[in-house]
């Protein structure tokens, strides 16, 4: 506090005026120290500390293969489509990040996983005929992943047909019932095996799965948008 002059000091004096000095807080009420202690907290600047960012540890695109072919639990499906995905063409498109998705790279497998998974929960039929489904979304979901890389005039379902077809022979030859299912929600079966409801129903929710999923209506994958939850 500056120091008063002295006619300005007499005239306190005179009129019994006393001028407290900001510390002398003796007879402050309590209201006022709480108001004051308050002010005091807010005025403090927090501290926040040091937050260290966790690293984000890369997706490996193997592993999810092999995540989605362990989820099939009969062993002839699940060796038939292992066989599928070692194919060295379709390991390779399986596992190259998609273009154009800088801000959430995805992985054609993970499109296909998700699909797979859809139509598996959308199928009414028991556990085997849920699997057929699974693997059946997998192996047409492959046209649409594959197209890109198809030139001239062949047929991308003449590509994939000649790459599964080893796999489904020998699926054939170990499971021939599960084989024919396989075949006709494919479309690879004669056609006078395929009746009003089943297959056309099971046909039509792959084509769903894999839109729903993701996928373009032609079961391109898509450039610019990331995976749907």
């Amino acid at each position: 506090m500056k120091k008063l002059s002295p006619r300005l000091q007499a005239l306190l004096q005179q009129y019994g005026v006393t001028l407290r000095q900001p510390d002398e807080r003796h007879d402050e009420p309590a209201s006022a120290k709480v108001r004051n202690k308050t002010s005091a907290q807010e005025a403090t600047p927090l501290v926040r500390a040091e937050v260290t960012p966790i690293p984000v540890k890369p997706v490996d695109p193997l592993v999810i293969v092999r995540d989605t072919v362990m989820t099939v639990r009969d062993s002839d499906l699940r060796d038939f489509l292992q066989a599928v995905v070692s194919e060295p063409e379709i390991r390779q498109v399986l596992t190259t990040p998609g273009k154009g998705q800088d801000y959430c790279q995805r992985y054609a497998i993970e499109y296909l996983r998700r699909a797979a998974g859809l139509a598996s929960f959308w199928c009414v039929q028991g556990r085997l005929e849920r699997e057929v489904i699974y693997t059946a979304t997998l192996v047409r979901g492959l046209h649409g992943v594959l197209a890109p890389c198809v030139v001239g005039g062949t047929s991308v379902e003449d590509v994939v047909f000649t790459i599964v077809r080893p796999a489904l022979h020998r699926l054939d030859d170990c499971a021939p019932h599960l084989s024919g299912l396989l075949r006709l929600s494919l479309g690879w079966g004669n056609a006078d095996e395929i009746d009003d409801s089943y297959i056309p129903a099971q046909q039509q929710t792959i084509r769903l799965a894999l839109q729903r999923a993701g996928l373009l209506e032609d079961l391109g994958l898509p450039v610019n948008r990331p995976l749907p939850n």
